[in-house]
């Protein structure tokens, strides 16, 4: 086994500081999406919001959804393959925007930094992407307005936990991946 330690630690030196901050880029935004996903999808399973984040973001991206006999829009409770996808490349700008300007700032305290993160992240969900929702989905598939408050009045506060789990999220895995004893072998 100790033969396998310089090899180990050779591999860990090749993985380079830009290379372990672009996979804790991508995998911190995968993981955080996740997160975000199944806070909203909770709240809405529960009654607290009926805004179905990931499907409005996917029909928000020109997902047609299921169209009925006579062209009306069907209502489905499915996350939207575009939407997730789209959301997944929203997660990983704001990552790499984290990542660039604001772990610098707070390096070493990971939670101070996902706190941020999670609170940009509520801004855009319910400044942004909440009133695109109101203004260009259909009103028979979901309602969002400023803050969500279209969609029920727990929706600020799921955006609001769903944000914070993906700035944490986020925040403490770009901050293991990126680090150099992530890559470290246990033998060395």
């Amino acid at each position: 086994m100790r033969a396998l330690a310089p090899r180990a630690r050779a591999a860990a030196a090749v993985v380079t500081p830009i290379a372990r901050a672009a996979i804790g880029v991508v995998v911190g935004a995968g993981l955080a999406t996740v997160a975000f996903l199944l806070v909203m999808s909770q709240a809405q399973e529960r009654g607290y919001t009926s805004l179905r984040f990931s499907h409005a973001l996917g029909m928000l991206a020109g997902d047609p959804g299921l169209t009925g006999p006579n062209g009306t829009t069907l209502l489905v409770e499915r996350i939207s393959p575009r939407g997730l996808y789209v959301s997944l490349l929203l997660a990983v700008a704001l990552v790499a925007a984290y990542a660039l300007l604001l772990e610098p700032r707070v390096r070493g305290r990971w939670p101070l930094g996902g706190v941020c993160l999670g609170l940009v992240a509520f801004l855009l969900a319910g400044l942004v992407y909440g009133p695109m929702v109101g203004a260009r989905v259909p009103a028979d598939e979901d309602v969002a307005g400023l803050l969500g408050l279209d969609a029920g009045r727990g929706t600020p506060v799921a955006l609001a936990l769903a944000s914070l789990a993906f700035g944490l999220a986020a925040a403490r895995v770009y901050a293991l991946i990126r680090s150099r004893e992530w890559w470290a072998s246990p033998e060395g």
